[in-house]
């Protein structure tokens, strides 16, 4: 809790003159923007795959938008693959102590959406599997929002 900003202090009039001169780029620190790029890389499997999900869904009724949700899952499955690798490699401030259970739940669902992704990514390029493959997308959803909830609790704790 010590790396808290204390804000009890700092009132309306603050906030409202600090929004109003945002930071430049010269004043920007990329050194603290990119010191977890698991952070910034997550996000883009889970909203092209949940995009892609959406798209499987909607291509039941509408078949040209399997290739767009072909798209969106294979774009998905290589930020996936880079969001497993830069989560593994982060990992090490939550393996001991009170987040670590939170840990292990948000990386064996990210592990797992992130290989599903890719094996969504395969089956939906294949017009055989197209009258199944809502079926396949129904659980990698599900992953990548328990994935995702896991992650956000990682992400809003004080340790990091």
């Amino acid at each position: 809790m010590a790396d808290e900003m204390d804000m009890s202090g700092v009132g309306n009039d603050a906030i409202l003159q600090a929004l109003q001169q945002p930071l430049t780029l010269q004043e920007l620190d990329y050194a603290q923007v990119w010191a977890h790029p698991h952070n910034q890389w997550v996000h883009f499997p889970i909203a092209l795959g949940l995009t892609g999900v959406v798209l499987v869904l909607l291509a039941r009724r509408w078949p040209s938008l399997y290739t767009s949700a072909a798209v969106c899952l294979t774009m998905g499955a290589l930020g996936g693959v880079t969001a497993s690798i830069t989560g593994w490699l982060q990992r090490e401030s939550f393996t001991t102590g009170p987040w670590s259970y939170v840990l292990q739940v948000h990386q064996t669902f990210g592990f797992l959406a992130s290989a599903y992704l890719v094996l969504c990514a395969f089956v939906s390029w294949r017009p055989a599997f197209r009258p199944w493959l809502w079926l396949y997308v129904l659980p990698l959803a599900v992953g990548l929002f328990v994935a995702a909830l896991y992650g956000g609790f990682l992400s809003s704790s004080s340790s990091l």
